[in-house]
């Protein structure tokens, strides 16, 4: 009796270790799709491996896109799976034991923000100018760019139309990198009197405020300056020196200041002043007076004089014959004023020239005459309402004549002149 009991009890764990090592044998769940619907991968992970009832609803029923999945395990019942229902805007929600699929509650989805339009009127600066300024610091989309695309800004690269519909979210956050494929493809129109940009409202706001405080008033000057042609002696100083010595006798109240080699900067009420205090001086020849108004960054040139015609080079056109060409040279007085406003200051370059042709001595009647010139050019920084009084520029001439015998090795009579003259340029910048 005692050996039945025992071999009853062998063969009950005989089959449970059977049955356990069956049961550990059996390969785990798994999920290897690629490329089905949504709709079908929800409906077999619930028909084959969730062992709960479910209902699955029309949405998810419908959604024909697709999807590839491969997990197995408790990685497919958990994150795999829920995952998958987040990407595709659904949700698994257990109701009294029954799983139901569907599209997720609205509150739970972030609201996408559509783009707002946004017109400006320029008001002082270029639109071009704005354009190029403003790119990189907002997300969206300027219709001032004039290509066969649409423009994406704000660290975005260029794309086609069709996928820029109204949203920046396509824009990369690579702003260096993108402001460099910017500038080398497109280029923002100028001569626009208006700004049209689309952009998430709060896009729309940071351009509104970065507008106002750049789209500002461009700072404009009033130049007026004096070109003068002073006559001295050998035994004068230089023309600078002589403006010092006339205005210290008839205008009291200009005095020098900065005095370094051909630069005096003078405090003044006028530069008409200066001007009238050297008319009674025949040393100082006028040669010429412009007055300009002239907006910041920009230049006013003036041109005194005429032009000359003179040989070029020589052309060869298709049939192998050649053809002397003529260019046009200007001479005479030129002067070139380029004022950059700043806030405290006038940052000015200047260029000016005087010029004449000549004919050598002894110059057969086809020779083409000489240009000689007086070039100058420089930068300086002045206050406002600050006269400014530049030479530099010399010319001496000298002459020389001899008389005697062509038998005699020496010369009976030997006389000698010469003269100098520098340029002196009296300017005035006042800010408007």
């Amino acid at each position: 009796m005692r050996n039945i009991v025992v071999f009853g009890l062998g063969l009950l764990f005989g089959c449970l270790f059977v049955f356990a090592s069956s049961r550990a044998a059996e390969p785990a769940s798994s999920f290897d799709f690629v490329s089905v619907p949504v709709s079908q991968a929800v409906t077999l992970y619930y028909k084959e491996i969730s062992t709960k009832p479910y209902v699955v609803c029309n949405d998810v029923l419908a959604d024909t896109r697709v999807v590839s999945v491969r997990a197995s395990g408790r990685a497919l019942d958990g994150p795999a799976f829920s995952a998958l229902l987040r990407a595709y805007g659904y949700e698994a929600v257990d109701r009294g034991g029954v799983v139901v699929v569907c599209k997720r509650a609205e509150g739970d989805v972030k609201p996408v923000q559509e783009d707002e339009p946004f017109m400006y009127r320029v008001k002082y600066r270029d639109s071009g100018y704005l354009v190029d300024l403003l790119s990189p610091l907002v997300r969206g989309t300027f219709a001032n760019r004039r290509q066969s695309m649409a423009m994406s800004v704000g660290g975005g690269q260029a794309v086609p139309p069709m996928a820029v519909q109204g949203s920046s979210s396509s824009s990369a956050a690579s702003p260096a990198g993108a402001s460099s494929a910017i500038g080398n493809s497109y280029n923002s129109s100028t001569g626009d009197d208006f700004l049209l940009f689309s952009g998430a409202p709060g896009e729309v706001a940071k351009l509104r405020s970065l507008l106002d405080q750049i789209d500002t008033p461009i700072g404009e000057v009033l130049v007026k300056a004096y070109m003068y042609e002073v006559g001295k002696s050998k035994s004068d100083a230089s023309a600078i020196q002589l403006v010092m010595s006339a205005l210290g006798g008839r205008l009291s109240t200009a005095t020098a200041s900065d005095v370094l080699g051909n630069l005096v900067r003078l405090r003044t009420g006028s530069v008409d002043l200066v001007a009238s205090a050297l008319a009674t001086d025949s040393r100082f020849k006028v040669v010429t007076a412009p007055f300009v108004r002239l907006r910041s960054g920009k230049t006013a040139r003036f041109v005194s004089g005429g032009q000359q015609s003179v040989l070029g080079a020589i052309v060869t056109n298709q049939n192998g014959s050649t053809q002397q060409s003529f260019e046009r040279i200007e001479s005479g007085t030129i002067l070139e004023v380029s004022p950059v406003v700043r806030h405290d200051s006038v940052e000015v370059d200047l260029f000016q020239q005087v010029s004449n042709f000549v004919t050598a001595p002894g110059a057969s009647a086809g020779q083409p005459p000489t240009l000689n010139k007086r070039e100058l050019r420089t930068s300086l920084s002045m206050q406002d309402g600050e006269i400014v009084v530049l030479g530099g520029l010399n010319e001496s001439k000298d002459d020389g004549n001899t008389k005697g015998l062509r038998f005699l090795p020496f010369p009976l009579s030997k006389s000698e002149s010469g003269s100098s003259s520098e340029l002196v340029l009296i300017l005035e910048i006042k800010r408007i």
